[in-house]
């Protein structure tokens, strides 16, 4: 019999992780090609094939979630029939699969090689993170086809915030360069992804206070703390002036942030609020929401993509009690499961459940499923480091 090597399977996870934040860059400066559908399509094919094989029987824990997502995507389904939206609900339908293939790809995994896939995430994630970070620099000063494209790509630094995030963790917990995550966090600030930044940090000290409040400068450790700073500042003083407008960029929205002068955020709480109160309407809306894909019609007046930055208040909104119960459930169950496993995986299922709460719709959560996923199923699921 011949034995496979499991590594690809690696790779195929990195790739349905970071597919989504390329797909964008790709359609528009490469190829008209959807790299998502191509992730899926080899994540599911690989599923296949693992189900004709022997493969560990997955965690109670992990049969007991897939079966309520099971039924959430059902009951998503059945709200079509009373949902206000005739095109998009459809569409919303169609696009919460990914969440799903993102979830049950855990099932069929042999093995993570943890080294593998962080710096392979490195090696794809920060020549982006580079690239979108001086094209935000030069976008308005420079006219040419490369800035026009990218003025309709600015707004997805918040999936490169993420995914900045999401690796500093890795990197801290497994290959622990102090290095790389001070790249890492740089990048994130000039990225302009605010959210991404203050729950990176907030994740930092929610989870290693202890560390925090008792840290000792180790000769090493400081070592090499001033050699980064040496040479971040040789780095600042050749390229100032392309620096000093990114900085200004990206630490103007801060300041705006905390100056309670922002207009995206009140953006965003207006319409949380709208959805709260449409919520509670009347007794049915309260438990079967007013149908999927309905907030665009009933808060702009649009058939169309449309959420209140927030996952609960978008779940209670379109789906109601019956809904948000149910993801509830789910989300509880891999938080206590997380609990009792890897710290890595509570580390990261915290920082991507932040996410959801301030930034992504139910349609974007591919990363937190998959997370879920691994955390639910992950004593089946040997961590190479």
């Amino acid at each position: 019999m011949v034995k496979i090597n499991y590594t690809y399977q690696t790779l195929i996870l990195l790739l349905l992780w970071v597919s989504g934040m390329f797909k964008p860059f790709v359609i528009a400066y490469v190829a008209d090609f959807d790299i998502v559908l191509f992730a899926l399509i080899i994540a599911c094919l690989d599923i296949a094939f693992q189900l004709g094989t022997k493969f560990k029987k997955p965690a109670a824990e992990y049969v007991l979630a897939a079966s309520v997502l099971l039924g959430f995507y059902f009951y998503l389904i059945f709200s079509n029939t009373y949902s206000v939206s005739s095109s998009y609900a459809l569409v919303k339908t169609a696009n919460f699969v990914p969440n799903l293939v993102f979830f049950c790809y855990a099932l069929t995994l042999k093995k993570i090689d943890l080294k593998l896939f962080i710096w392979a995430y490195c090696l794809v994630l920060i020549p982006l993170a580079v690239f979108f970070i001086y094209m935000k620099s030069i976008v308005w000063q420079v006219d040419s086809s490369a800035t026009r494209i990218f003025k309709d790509l600015r707004n997805y630094y918040l999936s490169i915030g993420l995914h900045l995030g999401m690796l500093s963790f890795l990197v801290y917990y497994y290959l622990k360069r102090i290095w790389l995550i001070a790249a890492l966090l740089f990048l994130l600030v000039a990225s302009s992804a605010r959210a991404a930044l203050f729950l990176t940090v907030l994740t930092f000290m929610i989870f290693e206070f202890q560390k925090v409040i008792t840290f000792k400068v180790k000769k090493k450790i400081l070592v090499l703390a001033v050699s980064t700073l040496v040479f971040l500042f040789a780095i600042g003083a050749l390229f100032w002036d392309k620096l000093s407008d990114l900085l200004s960029n990206s630490l103007g929205r801060l300041a705006v942030l905390f100056s309670g002068s922002d207009k995206s955020s009140q953006g965003r709480l207006d319409a949380m609020a709208f959805a709260l109160e449409s919520s509670v309407d009347s007794l049915g809306t309260f438990f079967f929401g007013h149908g999927i894909g309905s907030f665009g019609m009933r808060y702009l007046g649009i058939d169309d993509r449309a959420y209140p930055h927030n996952l609960f208040i978008e779940l209670l909104f379109e789906l109601g009690c019956i809904g948000l119960v149910m993801i509830l459930f789910v989300m509880i169950l891999t938080f206590l499961r997380a609990l009792k496993g890897a710290k890595l995986f509570l580390v990261l299922f915290f920082f991507c459940f932040m996410n959801a709460m301030k930034s992504s719709g139910l349609t974007d959560l591919w990363i937190l499923f998959s997370i879920m996923g691994l955390t639910l199923n992950q004593k089946r699921i040997p961590l190479l480091k």
